[in-house]
């Protein structure tokens, strides 16, 4: 493999899993699709070191087993994009998170200490089992269904040869070049789908904002690693710390670009300190900068299926109070969010739009409220404004043990020791989507009215 090419294809590798992780990096598909691609992307440098050079055995032997890592950590990624609704889902999450993880790290380290066929068996069994189970679960989950189907059949395709090309890296019976190429072009398919799905998911469009993370990406490695590429042309040859350094320079440059909002928010902080006005309103832009690629103004709500608009307004729900995602949500061109807009004479744009959709959710998850005149219940009639009101408006994770509820107001203290000794999480998971289902029948019928 030459270096141009090695560089390339790492480039475009270490791109897409950045981007994974920073189009929500709270989203654990997203998380663990992204961190397997930088995984492969790793071991790539590591194969083309060792392959141009012959730095070492023990190097060859890390990227190697740096290679076939992406299988355990899309196995996880996979069973994040299991339906909701699909019984094992939360069992099988939780089997990955607390088992086959741990167990195949320590496994990695141990085959990279002890080079024996033991250990690379237990290693293959660790590394693949949970592939293979999460593609017969995704296959099963996905069966009854009809939305997505074609996409979620080029996937299941797509892992069935990650699958057998992480067992040849295991056990090579073809050069392991070509076994590396084909990993890598697999795991870029599979992460475009990923990045697709994830959109489809949130109500986005894809595309504009994929292309315009992909052009700054690209347009930072060639400027910033093109300079190391002529020194080594004209001055110092190609080495290996040249390499090396070409290799973490592009790294660097995809990294920044990719998560640049953020690091705009982190250098505000200390050149503003002082200012939170300016702040805030530098905040406002960047949502807007981020929000604009990622939504369509002309979506047709009456055109949508029932259930995928309920899942608009589920995640929408769990935003409530955050502008930048709200912002991204198609939901903020629903015809209520423009006569609001209208009525109260305000500017349209994202940020006003997230604003008068931030209104007009809590709006609706009052009207849950039972009109009998106090602030808390725990009766049923009560359970669905408790459902969503107390989590997503006040604030409140009844089930984060790192919040000391002697810490709360008496009020909230009692509405916190409530969930937690009453109703289970699974519970109020169910009670939120029931409520969250309420919220779309009350908002769709206008949306449908105004579309036709």
């Amino acid at each position: 493999m030459t270096l141009l090419l090695s560089v390339l294809a790492f480039g475009a590798v270490w791109w897409l899993g950045i981007y994974l992780i920073s189009r929500d990096f709270h989203v654990l598909l997203l998380r663990y699709a992204g961190f397997g691609l930088l995984a492969y992307a790793l071991g790539l440098v590591g194969f083309t070191l060792n392959s141009l050079w012959n730095v070492s055995t023990a190097l060859g032997t890390i990227s190697g087993l740096i290679s076939v890592l992406p299988g355990l950590l899309w196995a996880g990624a996979l069973l994040h994009l299991l339906p909701d609704d699909y019984p094992p889902r939360a069992v099988l999450i939780r089997q990955w998170a607390r088992g086959w993880l741990p167990a195949g790290v320590i496994l990695l380290i141990a085959a990279g200490i002890v080079n024996a066929p033991i250990t690379t068996l237990a290693l293959a069994a660790v590394m693949l089992i949970p592939l293979v189970l999460a593609i017969v679960h995704l296959w099963r989950g996905y069966r009854p269904l009809r939305r997505q189907r074609r996409v979620i059949g080029i996937m299941l395709f797509g892992l069935i040869s990650l699958a057998l090309e992480i067992g040849l890296l295991l056990f090579p019976l073809l050069p392991y070049t070509w076994i590396l190429l084909a990993l890598g072009f697999d795991i870029v398919l599979l992460g475009a789908i990923i990045a697709y799905l994830d959109a489809l998911n949130q109500g986005e469009t894809l595309l504009p904002h994929m292309i315009r993370s992909l052009d700054g990406a690209a347009i930072a490695a060639l400027l910033f690693g093109g300079q190391i590429g002529v020194v080594m042309q004209v001055g110092t040859g190609v080495s290996v710390p040249m390499t090396i350094l070409l290799y973490a320079v592009v790294a660097t440059a995809i990294t920044l670009q990719a998560v640049q909002p953020q690091m705009q928010a982190v250098v505000d902080q200390i050149a503003f300190r002082d200012q939170p006005k300016l702040r805030s309103d530098r905040a406002d832009l960047r949502t807007a900068e981020q929000a604009l690629p990622r939504t369509d103004p002309a979506v047709d709500f009456a055109a949508m299926d029932e259930a995928d608009f309920a899942k608009l307004v589920r995640r929408a729900l769990t935003s409530v109070t955050d502008l930048p995602r709200l912002a991204a949500s198609p939901l903020i061109y629903l015809p209520q969010v423009t006569a609001d807009l209208a009525a109260t004479n305000a500017k349209d744009d994202v940020i006003e739009r997230a604003v008068a959709l931030k209104r007009l959710l809590i709006a609706q998850i009052t009207r849950l409220k039972p009109s009998d005149g106090r602030d808390f219940d725990t009766s049923a009639a009560w359970r669905h404004y408790n459902a969503l009101y107390f989590p997503y408006v006040l604030g409140l994770r009844p089930y984060n043990t790192r919040l000391d509820a002697d810490d709360l107001d008496p009020a909230r203290r009692e509405i916190m020791d409530w969930f937690r000794a009453q109703v289970p999480e699974r519970t109020l998971y169910n009670w939120q989507n029931a409520a969250a289902k309420l919220v779309a029948q009350q908002l769709r019928p206008a949306a449908e009215r105004v579309s036709a």
